[in-house]
């Protein structure tokens, strides 16, 4: 099951800015704006979010980004050269089967945070097209981000969505064809954790199961108490 966001209210003031609300997000949580400076690039935004990263790991949420401790806010380091460039396959509203007209890049970018040599947790970046320009929108999900990075198969890995399921998938190209990998199990559609199948073939197990079902509710913060 989806775990959702875990606001968390904070009048961060540092010598560069001052951040009204503050949002972390356990694993599978929908991005959410933070009210972060904007930035001209994704890198940019991911280095403003880093600076913020101390006011957001407390005692109370480390555990939860995927920290041991809340110092680790202190130390971690945001890995700009493995970026996870997310792109969906929404299986609503179209009769096609082919992932390559399917597939669909979005505006968001995954970038591992890591403590030492770990890949700890993450940030996530989102481009506005109303202010046309990037920002972080959230920290953590840990296991997500853990599990992309333990089947990324080469520089050019893309993390896949399926929206309707919030399923994640490592992306590949193999000859031509897109491959997708599992992060994680799901018995439903007899996925297996690692398992590479053909985009065609995950496809198929997603469509019945799709058009019988409502799409996956936007995800609505709660206001912090």
């Amino acid at each position: 099951m989806p775990t959702k966001s875990l606001p968390f209210l904070s009048f961060l003031c540092s010598a560069m800015f001052c951040v009204p609300m503050l949002v972390v997000a356990a694993d599978n949580a929908d991005s959410t704006h933070t009210g972060l400076p904007i930035s001209s690039t994704p890198e940019e935004a991911a280095q403003t979010g880093m600076l913020a990263l101390p006011g957001v790991v407390t005692p109370e949420t480390a555990q939860l980004l995927g920290f041991e401790s809340a110092t680790d806010g202190s130390i971690a380091q945001v890995d700009l050269k493995s970026p996870w460039i997310v792109y969906e396959i929404s299986l609503l509203h179209t009769q096609s089967s082919d992932p390559d007209v399917l597939l669909q890049k979005t505006n968001i970018i995954f970038y591992p945070i890591t403590v030492g040599a770990k890949v700890a947790s993450s940030l996530t970046v989102a481009f506005s097209q109303k202010d046309q320009a990037w920002t972080t929108t959230e920290w953590g999900s840990a296991g997500r981000i853990q599990n992309l990075t333990k089947y990324r198969k080469s520089a050019s890995s893309i993390a896949v969505r399926v929206p309707e399921f919030n399923l994640f998938f490592v992306g590949d190209r193999d000859n031509g064809q897109l491959m997708l990998t599992p992060i994680k199990n799901v018995p439903q559609f007899k996925f297996v954790e690692g398992g590479q199948l053909s985009a065609r073939e995950v496809i198929a197990r997603l469509s019945m199961a799709a058009k019988t079902r409502k799409p996956t509710e936007p995800h609505t913060p709660q206001k912090p108490g």
